[in-house]
């Protein structure tokens, strides 16, 4: 062996159990910062001494107590960690977007480190530096966007007559039934409305945490055995414009040869959130959630 040459590290019994240590400990950190900020969050503490001080004082024990990182994945990992809830204390109610990106930020950070790591610093920042060029450009360029207007489309069958679900419609939405399991990780939600009616010109007022979204009636028109009707949005302050922008409701409903009705609910949206392959998926979940948290608040549970 040559002078200069260093000799390879032997993988003992005892280095093994320091890794996987390490590893345990990773693990123990990623659940207590995400856990933590979740549970902040969805109680509402996002102004407290509990996000600025309580969790990142945490966060920093665990730290301080774990073992120091000899990897180059473990010190990506600690300063993405670090550099996270720094970024989060300061969107506060737009943190849970922050939230909903963490295993996209985690997957670009160690995914160059992997690259840098897989072949030597030099080369690896060679194949590094296009590769992000290419998956960040997205969203920088409004013009360089894949697909941002998306539509989602509800669809079920209710015991109701057409009669009767116009009635229960123009009663308005009475928010307060349970929500689908998605919509209790603390993605903002409704939880009061205003307005009611069908006829051209109403508006509804749907009021949620930090804000509301105001929506205008500019179609009701029959549609088979039933109508359809359009609301557009005129305004919105909610929590949710962090992540998307309404555009417009299709409601339709008809009626059903073995009895009742069938209801179809499609909402289009502007995603503003990039890139495409991640969150679009993702909104589109929400989205069909809400919708579904929409016409149980109407009356409108499936047979």
């Amino acid at each position: 062996m040559d002078e200069g040459e260093a000799a390879a590290p032997q993988e003992t019994p005892r280095r093994r159990r320091g890794m996987w240590w390490r590893v345990g400990w990773t693990v123990i950190v990623a659940v207590f910062a995400i856990l933590g900020f979740w549970i902040t969050v969805a109680t509402g503490r996002e102004d407290s001494a509990l996000l600025f001080v309580g969790l990142p004082a945490g966060l920093a024990l665990l730290l301080a107590l774990a073992p120091a990182p000899y990897s180059l994945h473990g010190t990506v990992f600690v300063s993405t960690t670090i550099l996270m809830l720094l970024f989060a204390a300061l969107l506060q109610e737009g943190a849970i977007c922050l939230l909903m990106a963490a295993p996209l930020v985690y997957l670009a950070a160690h995914g160059v480190a992997g690259l840098v790591r897989l072949f030597d610093r030099r080369l690896g920042v060679a194949f590094a530096l296009p590769l992000l060029a290419v998956i960040a450009i997205e969203g920088v360029i409004p013009t360089l966007r894949i697909a941002p207007v998306q539509a989602v489309t509800v669809t079920r069958h209710v015991v109701l007559t057409p009669a009767q679900v116009q009635a229960t419609v123009a009663a308005g939405p009475r928010f307060g039934v349970a929500r689908p399991l998605l919509l209790r990780l603390g993605y903002p939600t409704p939880d009061h409305a205003a307005g009611a009616g069908v006829d051209v010109g109403r508006r509804w007022h749907i009021g949620q945490h930090g804000g509301a979204i105001v929506t205008q009636v500019v179609a009701n028109e029959p549609y088979r055995d039933g109508r359809r009707i359009v609301f557009r949005r005129l305004s919105d302050t909610s929590m949710t414009n962090h992540s998307l922008i309404w555009r417009t409701a299709v409601l339709r409903w008809a009626s059903n040869p073995d009895g009742g009705s069938d209801v179809r609910l499609q909402i289009e949206f502007e995603r503003r959130l990039d890139p495409s392959w991640y969150f679009g998926p993702m909104e589109d979940a929400f989205v069909r959630a809400g919708e579904r948290y929409l016409l149980d608040s109407l009356g409108l549970q499936p047979a």
